[in-house]
C-alpha cells in the first residue's frame, strides 16, 4: 500500500515534495558518478595534467597540452634529456609549447633524409616510450612491442626467456626496461644478450621513435650549466669574451679550441677528458703510434697484453687504433679511458697521454654536418633552399623540436587513443595475460563457495534435524567464535597449517575459513522453521536423507 494515495499526489505541496525528493535523489546519484568519472579521467593522466580535476581530460581538446603529454612520453620522462636534445631550459613539460614559428619544409626534408641515408650506431639514439618512472605501473606502446617481440621467442613463459637471455626476471610483469644514457662516462653499453636485443630493437625502430643523443647539448645544458650556474651566462660571457644569449648559443667544437682562447679550451677538455664517455671520442691516425707505446709501456711485452685482451698481435706495432664502436667493454675500453685522461708509468713517472690537438669528437650533430656539406656546395646555397641565415657549417643543427612537433600532427588521433587506454592495457595485461592472479582468484573463490555449501549448511541441518543432546552446547560453541576477531587467531592458524604442511597452498586460503559459526546458526533458525511434516511427507514417499537436505532444505 502507498503511503501517499493518488489522489493526494495532485495536490501542490505533495507533487512540490515529490520534485524535492527526486532532486535530492539525483543529486546523490551525480555526486556518486562524479568521483567515478575523475577516477575514470585519472587513469589517463601523467605528469604533465596529474594536477588537473577534469572529468574530460584536457589533452583530448587541447593539442598544446597532448604535444607535452607526447613530448613527455618521447623522453622517457626524463626532463634532463628533452632539454638536453631540445636544448631548452624548459623546467617541465608543463611548459613546453610547440614550435611558434613554422619550420621550413627544406630543413625537415634534409633531416629524414639523413637519418635514412646516414648509418649510426644505436648509442646514438634511445627508444622513446619505453619507460615511465613518474606515471609508475604505466606501460608505454614500444615497451609493449618489444615485450611482445620476446614473448614470441621464448614461447610466452618468461622462463624460456630467463633461459634464452640468461636473465632472472620473475615475470613479464617485472620486465621493466630503464634507457641508457650513453652520454654519461659512467654508463656502457651491455654486451649480454638481452642487452644486445635491446640494441637491436633500438636500430630498427623508425626515426620518429627514437630520442636523439644530443653531445652538443650535453656540453651546453649539463656540463656548462653546472660549471657556470649563473642563468644570465654573465660570468661565461665576461670569461670567454662572447656574448651568447643562451646556452644554445654556445658552440661545441668539433677539435680542442686553439691555446689563444684559453677559457673555451679549457672547458672543452674537462668535459672531452673527464665528463663525457669515451663512445663519442676518436683520436686522428697520428695518434697511433703514441698509442701501441703507451700499451707497451703498461704491458711491457706483447704476450702478457694478448693474454688479458685475448688476442693475437705479433707486436705492439701491429695493434690497431682504439674503435670506440668495436671495443665497448673489458680492458681495451679501460685502457684507452687511461690514455685519454692519463697514465703515468709508476717505473720511469712517464706521462702517457693523447695530445689534445689529435683528440675529435664524433655525434649526430658532426654527422649532420658533414651531411650537410656533401650535399651544399656552400653556406650561402643551403641558406638560399631552408630561408636560415648560417654564417658557417657549425651553426647547423638538426631541427629536433620542430622534427617531433611535426611527426605528432600527424599521429594525434593515435596519441589519444594510446594515452586514454594504456593503463587499462597495462591492468588487463597484469591481471589477464602474464600471471596468475585471475586463475587465483577463480580456484579461490570456487573452493571457498563450494565448501561454504557443503560444510555449512550440513552442519545447521543435522542440529535442527536430529536434535542432539549437545546441540545447544555446539551452537554456544559456535556463537563463541564470534566473539575473537580474525586477527587473534592467525597465529593459531598458522601453526596448525604449519603441522598439516598446508602453507603456500591454497588449502591455506579456504579450510580456515570453511565453517563459519554466525552462518550455521542463521541456517539453523532457518531450518527450524520448516514443519516436521514436510520431512515425514518427503520420508514417506521414498526420498532418501540426502534428496531432503538437497532437494527440499536447500531448495526452500
Amino acid at each position: 500500500m502507498p503511503i501517499l494515495a493518488k489522489t493526494g499526489r495532485k495536490t501542490p505541496q505533495v507533487i512540490s515534495l515529490l520534485l524535492l525528493l527526486y532532486a535530492l535523489l539525483l543529486t546523490g546519484a551525480v555526486s556518486m558518478i562524479y568521483p567515478f568519472l575523475l577516477m575514470v579521467a585519472g587513469s589517463a593522466k601523467s605528469g604533465v595534467d596529474a594536477q588537473s580535476s577534469e572529468i574530460i581530460p584536457a589533452f583530448l581538446h587541447d593539442d598544446d597540452i597532448l604535444f607535452q603529454k607526447y613530448a613527455e612520453g618521447f623522453f622517457n620522462e626524463s626532463l634532463q634529456m628533452m632539454q638536453v636534445a631540445l636544448q631548452t631550459n624548459t623546467p617541465s613539460f608543463r611548459h613546453l609549447s610547440p614550435p611558434h614559428t613554422p619550420t621550413s619544409a627544406p630543413l625537415l626534408e634534409d633531416w629524414h633524409a639523413f637519418l635514412r641515408s646516414t648509418p649510426l650506431p644505436f648509442y646514438f639514439f634511445q627508444p622513446s616510450f619505453i619507460y615511465t618512472p613518474l606515471s609508475r605501473g604505466t606501460i608505454p606502446h614500444l615497451l609493449r612491442r618489444f615485450k611482445k617481440q620476446l614473448q614470441q621467442q621464448a614461447d610466452g613463459t618468461i622462463e624460456q626467456l630467463n633461459r634464452l637471455y640468461q636473465t632472472d626476471f620473475n615475470s613479464w610483469n617485472t620486465l621493466i626496461l630503464i634507457p641508457r644514457n650513453y652520454l654519461a662516462k659512467r654508463i656502457q653499453p651491455g654486451e649480454d644478450a638481452f642487452s644486445k636485443a635491446l640494441h637491436r630493437f633500438t636500430e630498427n625502430l623508425h626515426p620518429s621513435e627514437r630520442v636523439p643523443l644530443s653531445l652538443e647539448g650535453y656540453y651546453q645544458w649539463v656540463y656548462l650549466r653546472a660549471r657556470y650556474p649563473e642563468t644570465d651566462l654573465a660570468r661565461y660571457n665576461t670569461l670567454h669574451s662572447i656574448p651568447c644569449a643562451s646556452w644554445s648559443d654556445v658552440p661545441l667544437p668539433r677539435t680542442c679550441p686553439p691555446e689563444t682562447d684559453s677559457a673555451s679550451r679549457r672547458d672543452w677538455l674537462i668535459f672531452v677528458r673527464e665528463m663525457i664517455n669515451p663512445l663519442w671520442v676518436r683520436a686522428t691516425d697520428n695518434a697511433l703510434p703514441l698509442y701501441q707505446h703507451f700499451l707497451q709501456a703498461k704491458y711491457e711485452n706483447i704476450d702478457a697484453l694478448n693474454r688479458l685482451y685475448h688476442t693475437d698481435y705479433p707486436a705492439f706495432a701491429d695493434i690497431p687504433l682504439y674503435d670506440p664502436q668495436a671495443q665497448r667493454f673489458g680492458l681495451p675500453l679501460a685502457d684507452w679511458n687511461a690514455f685519454l685522461s692519463g697514465w703515468e708509468d709508476p717505473q720511469t713517472q712517464q706521462r702517457h697521454i693523447l695530445p689534445d690537438n689529435l683528440i675529435q669528437l664524433d655525434s649526430i650533430e658532426f654527422r649532420y654536418r658533414d651531411y650537410l656539406q656533401h650535399r651544399y656546395p656552400d653556406v650561402a646555397e643551403y641558406n638560399r633552399k631552408t630561408g636560415l641565415h648560417l654564417t658557417d657549417w657549425s651553426q647547423a643543427s638538426p631541427p629536433l623540436r620542430a622534427a617531433l612537433y611535426t611527426h605528432f600532427l600527424t599521429i594525434r588521433s593515435e596519441l589519444k587513443k594510446e594515452f586514454l587506454t594504456r593503463n587499462f592495457l597495462s591492468v588487463a595485461e597484469y591481471i589477464l595475460l602474464h600471471g596468475r592472479a585471475l586463475i587465483n582468484t577463480l580456484i579461490y573463490c570456487l573452493l571457498s563457495i563450494l565448501l561454504a555449501l557443503i560444510v555449512n549448511p550440513l552442519a545447521a541441518y543435522a542440529l535442527s534435524r536430529y536434535r542432539p543432546p549437545t546441540a545447544y552446547a555446539t551452537l554456544l560453541f559456535l556463537m563463541l567464535t564470534m566473539s575473537f576477531p580474525p586477527m587473534v587467531t592467525q597465529i593459531p592458524v598458522f601453526l596448525m597449517l604449519r603441522e598439516f604442511n598446508l602453507l603456500n597452498t591454497f588449502w591455506a586460503l579456504v579450510l580456515p575459513g570453511m565453517a563459519n559459526g554466525f552462518s550455521i546458526f542463521l541456517l539453523k533458525g532457518f531450518f527450524d522453521s520448516l514443519p516436521q511434516d514436510l520431512y515425514d511427507s518427503a520420508a514417506l514417499d521414498g526420498a532418501g536423507e540426502l534428496t531432503i537436505f538437497w532437494q527440499i532444505t536447500m531448495s526452500l
